[in-house]
């Protein structure tokens, strides 16, 4: 049995600022949406089931904006966290994240927080940090999901992917004689619009 300290989660693209507040920052790569954290739990245990794993309803990813500042826990927060507000129809992300916590609740690996509210978040700062510099330092930004993991949290704030299922990204740019240029995928005209 190998134990590893591990979590789903979608990766997270953003033009994130390149100054914040003081405070152990996650690396831009590092930043995720967490769906289900599992802790220390027998990795083979779980990659020898991954093929039967819920898929998500949305092949395309999932684009939104950060609305808000978060400190988390609100009582004694030692994380910074921004909420995401979806463009797209929050159903499907919320859906797909109660599909997969019921999948490892029925084999014996239920979440760390299996039975609360799940909140859509990236956590962006861990302590020591600056609370309020970071309330007056949040600003809106866009964001879009990209593929699924399965990360393993190996310590000093870094998440390697040890299994992955691609998801088709928002939009891409493309090379462009004139200028830049971009694809827009979406599975309707309303997603195509917002992406």
């Amino acid at each position: 049995m190998e134990k590893k300290r591990l979590f789903f989660g979608l990766d997270i693209a953003a033009p994130w600022p390149q100054v914040l507040p003081r405070g152990r920052l996650l690396d831009e790569k590092q930043r995720h949406l967490t769906l289900a954290f599992l802790g220390e739990v027998d990795s083979q245990k779980l990659l020898k089931v991954m093929e039967n794993i819920p898929r998500p309803l949305f092949k395309v990813g999932l684009t939104g904006n950060f609305d808000s500042c978060l400190l988390l826990p609100p009582r004694s927060p030692h994380v910074v966290a921004w909420h995401i507000a979806w463009h797209d129809d929050p159903a499907s992300v919320i859906s797909f994240q109660k599909n997969l916590v019921d999948w490892l609740a029925k084999i014996e690996m239920a979440p760390r927080d299996a039975g609360r509210p799940w909140l859509a978040h990236v956590s962006l700062c861990r302590q020591p940090m600056d609370h309020i510099g970071w309330k007056r330092a949040f600003c809106h930004l866009p964001m879009a999901t990209g593929d699924l993991c399965l990360y393993e949290s190996v310590g000093g704030l870094k998440y390697q992917p040890i299994w992955s299922l691609p998801i088709k990204p928002p939009f891409e740019e493309i090379e462009h004689t004139a200028d830049i240029a971009f694809v827009i995928y979406g599975e309707s005209l309303q997603q195509i619009l917002n992406h």
